[in-house]
């Protein structure tokens, strides 16, 4: 399995929504962080996708 691709400002321009939670990229908290699914190639937060493994 790859890892997620992570984003910051610089390189995320677009206005994207988070896949889960259908929040907007603009509307994110200061470094709360987003990743990018291999297969779809949406975005995420990191929370929403549990890509941590946690719980």
């Amino acid at each position: 399995m790859e890892e997620p691709v992570t984003s910051s400002d610089e390189e995320q321009e677009s206005d994207d929504a988070c896949i889960f939670c259908n929040d907007l990229y603009s509307n994110s908290k200061n470094r709360e962080g987003w990743i990018q699914c291999n297969r779809c190639r949406g975005w995420s937060h990191e929370a929403c996708s549990n890509a941590g493994g946690g719980e």
